[in-house]
């Protein structure tokens, strides 16, 4: 039996270091065989070099700089293919620390679930334990792992076991996307495909959120013209971005307003938006 761990990378060494060692140091109760596959997206701080060196097994995957987090993982997941057959691929951040149970658990709610469900893995912030990713309901609200499976509607991509069943019927991650909204469209299109999409029974590990006190699409400090410019990188959502996964998981109705709603929140000024930005959470 055989596992598939997809990660991407960009200069993060330490960080990738140590999450790998916490991969590799996981209690295996079901005796899985695993391979690791990292994009490593154009780092420059011998990145490459340090997982050859202390983790050769690793099939390591050069990218061109500008893949981010989902064009990233697509290329580890097609590397993977090519390579064997899997019963399952895990999809790990390289900016957690897995728990020594995560595999065990992870599995475990598959086997549970008929391997035919996605499970995904919720994480703790580093200091205080609370949640900082995993599954979550429609309206955004977290869904802690009480040690039953819960299905949820949004999913983080930081852990996450897809079976190879789940592969087989609704492929790998959409090309659409760069950076965000690749790991919910995945969860929402299984969901429509009939499948369920679980949060793991119990936390899988650390990982502190990434809190910058702002909307994602939005930055401040600077004029507009900026703001506008960085809303079309990688690391915001576009416009163009944005319509297509809420006309694809919602409808065209929706998929409006969300974009003018992301127009509006771009063109206010900082002094507006800080006063009203609770009206904007995404």
């Amino acid at each position: 039996m055989k596992i598939a761990v997809l990660m991407t990378c960009h200069n993060r060494c330490e960080k990738t270091l140590r999450c790998l060692h916490s991969l590799y140091c996981l209690d295996n109760s079901y005796h899985f065989s695993i391979d690791v596959f990292l994009v490593d997206d154009g780092s420059t701080d011998n990145t490459s070099e340090s997982v050859s060196l202390f983790y050769n097994k690793v099939f390591l995957i050069q990218g061109s700089g500008n893949l981010f987090w989902n064009r990233g993982m697509r290329e580890a997941w097609k590397a993977a293919i090519k390579q064997d057959y899997y019963d399952y691929f895990i999809w790990l951040n390289d900016d957690t620390i897995l728990y020594n149970d995560a595999l065990n658990v992870v599995i475990g709610d598959s086997l549970l679930a008929g391997n035919h469900s996605i499970i995904c893995g919720s994480f703790q912030n580093t200091e205080n334990g609370t949640f900082s990713y995993g599954g979550k309901t429609k309206d955004g609200c977290p869904i802690f792992p009480n040690g039953t499976l819960q299905e949820l509607f949004y999913m983080n991509g930081n852990f996450v076991l897809v079976p190879y069943s789940v592969y087989k019927k609704i492929g790998i991650l959409d090309s659409h996307y760069w950076h965000h909204l690749g790991d919910y469209d995945y969860g929402l299109v299984a969901r429509h495909a009939g499948l369920k999409v679980f949060v793991a029974s119990q936390y899988v590990g650390i990982c502190a959120r990434n809190e910058n006190g702002t909307n994602r699409i939005r930055k401040s400090g600077v004029g507009i013209r900026e703001r506008l410019r960085y809303l079309n990188t990688p690391m915001s959502l576009s416009l163009k971005t944005a319509f297509y996964f809420y006309k694809k998981n919602f409808n065209i109705i929706y998929a409006i307003y969300k974009v003018l709603l992301e127009i509006i929140i771009v063109v206010f000024p900082d002094k507006v938006y800080n006063q009203y930005k609770n009206l904007f959470k995404k």
